[in-house]
């Protein structure tokens, strides 16, 4: 099975932000990326990293760490930002992507995706 996600690599997230119209807006080192919903990925072997910033964020922004992620069940309608390409991360993307979310992946990849990544799009192998 095969999923076209757009995922990004050695990407450095800059800001996140509630959009006026609802949802999120995201920007990274020179793109913009708008989603309904943003899951932060970014720690290993079940010890959870937050970044200290994400407390500073606006509390409409709903932030679901993959460790209280349980499914796909938890994310409400439409798009999903996954920010961490590790294990985790890309589990929660794939996750999302099967539940019908058009989900964004975006980090530094440290070469354990359990999928091939193509320099320009994602794809699950």
């Amino acid at each position: 099975m095969h999923e076209k996600l757009p995922i990004r690599t050695g990407v450095r997230v800059e800001r996140v932000r509630v959009a006026d119209e609802g949802g999120y807006v995201v920007e990274t080192d020179g793109q913009r990326v708008e989603a309904d919903e943003v899951v932060v990925a970014t720690g290993a072997f079940q010890h959870p990293h937050v970044p200290d910033f994400t407390s500073a964020l606006d509390p409409g922004i709903r932030q679901v760490h993959s460790s209280d992620y349980r499914g796909p069940s938890q994310l409400a309608e439409g798009p999903v930002l996954v920010v961490g390409v590790s294990h985790s991360g890309a589990d929660v993307a794939y996750e999302s992507a099967r539940a019908g979310h058009r989900t964004h992946l975006l980090g530094k990849a440290h070469g354990q995706l359990p999928f091939s990544v193509d320099s320009r799009r994602g794809r699950f192998a």
